[in-house]
Formats: structure tokens, sequence, C-alpha cells
């Protein structure tokens, strides 16, 4: 039977017997801590009343494994790092699950700055706003996002809109061209009622432990 850390020192003064059950109390109120081949690196915290939660070592100060939380998050959408698209609905949804996000974007009614031609400071159009950042830094997630929705109504010349992709990067989500790998930095959109103008979803990895 589980006993907290009280009551288990008890059982071991100076010139105690410790008995059979007592040692099957030790054994009880604590965890195997060794190590499953192929996991993350594991450890155990055990709090004032002697009770013990497995974490993922090195997870912003000890993130239980099990640790949920969902949130909702309002997803920005640019053109270029000055503009930023007219969007009528932008909603945004994360489950966070130990240190593994899942997120789902969809925005509505998009419409195009006024200078999305202009080329000035055009780098590409991105999404940002997600709600926890990225634990590897600079490092592109291909496989992790899907493009649920794509319904702009024209892209730049010499890309096939059935070729855009998104990639996770530095957290925010690219806009990209899967054949050639650069960034889309033409998007037109007409703000028009679509269920959704441009969704989005995906995974990535945290390291930050916010309760």
């Amino acid at each position: 039977m589980k006993k907290t850390k009280e009551e288990l020192k008890s059982y071991f003064e100076t010139g105690d017997k410790p008995t059979q059950a007592q040692y099957s109390d030790l054994i009880d109120s604590y965890i195997d801590a060794k190590q499953p081949a192929g996991e993350a690196n594991r450890e155990f915290k055990i709090d004032e009343n002697g009770e013990v939660s497995l974490v993922s070592a090195g997870l912003g100060g000890g993130l239980p494994v099990d640790f949920y939380e969902e949130v909702d998050f309002t997803p920005k959408f640019y053109v270029t790092s000055q503009d930023e698209y007219t969007v009528g609905s932008a909603v945004g949804k994360a489950v966070r699950m130990g240190n593994i996000v899942h997120f789902n974007i969809k925005l509505r009614q998009i419409s195009d700055p006024s200078n999305i031609n202009s080329g000035t400071g055009n780098s590409g159009a991105y999404i940002k706003g997600l709600p926890f950042p990225n634990d590897e830094s600079g490092v592109m997630y291909t496989n992790n996002t899907t493009i649920n929705y794509f319904a702009a109504t024209s892209v730049e010349a010499g890309v096939d809109p059935k070729n855009i992709q998104v990639i996770y990067w530095g957290n925010i989500l690219l806009i990209v061209d899967a054949v050639t790998s650069q960034r889309v930095t033409d998007i037109s959109f007409d703000g028009g009622t679509f269920d959704s103008d441009l969704g989005i979803s995906g995974s990535y990895i945290t390291n930050v432990y916010t309760p």
C-alpha cells in the first residue's frame, strides 16, 4: 500500500526492525524508473505527500508525460513581414499532450492587403500565432502539417496550387511550393464566404512548461 514519505521514514529509525508488510509498503510507494528501450528519457518526481509522477527528462522543469491542455488561439496570416491579410474569421485550436502540440487552423473571408503585389519586403506568405514555441527552432517539419482547404483565387506565376505545401519553421508556418521548396510570395483571395479559405492542421514539439 502507498504511504507518505514521513510514514516510510518511521519504519527505518534506529533500532527498528521493519516488517515484511512495511517493506512491501516501501516498494509500493515508488515506481520503476527503468528506461524502456526506444522511449524518451524519463525520470520520476516525488511530491511532499509521497505521490510519484513520471516525467520526461528536460521538459522545462518537469513536465508530466500525461500533461493535457486545450488552447484557443488567433492565427495571423501575412503576405509579407509588413502586410497582413484581412481575415473575417480566424480560428485556431490546439491540444497539448505532454510536449506534443496538435493544432488546427481555419481562416475564412480572406482579403488581400492593398499592396499585395508591390513586392516591398515580400519574402513569402506565412502564418504565425501558434500557442507554444517550437522546441526545435530552425528545424523544418515537412511531414507534420497538412493543408485541408486552399481556396485562393490565384497564386504567383509558375506555381501550381496543387503543389502548395506548409512547412513549420521557427514557430511560424511557411507557405511553399513543394516542387521547388521556394516560398510563395503572391497568393490572392477575394474575401468570399467559403467554409474555409485556408485550413491547416499539424503537430509539433514544444519544450516549455506552462501549467
